[in-house]
């Protein structure tokens, strides 16, 4: 499986490797990304339009495109 979907995208075009650079951008630990996007640890899974919020909290630059 993985090496499967590591064939799906380009590097530039792999969405979860820009969430890993917009996290590892924000300087912070587990705890401190979880506090400022304003998550839990007992929360439940986000859905879409709450993790994209989380994400503009880390990247205001993203955009849905």
């Amino acid at each position: 499986m993985r090496e499967w979907s590591s064939r799906i995208y380009e590097d530039s075009a792999n969405p979860l490797a820009l969430i890993w650079e917009v996290i590892k951008s924000s300087g912070v630990d587990s705890d401190d990304l979880l506090h400022k996007m304003g998550l839990r640890i007992w929360d439940d899974p986000i859905d879409l339009p709450t993790f994209n919020r989380c994400m503009r909290i880390l990247d205001p630059t993203l955009t849905d495109q």
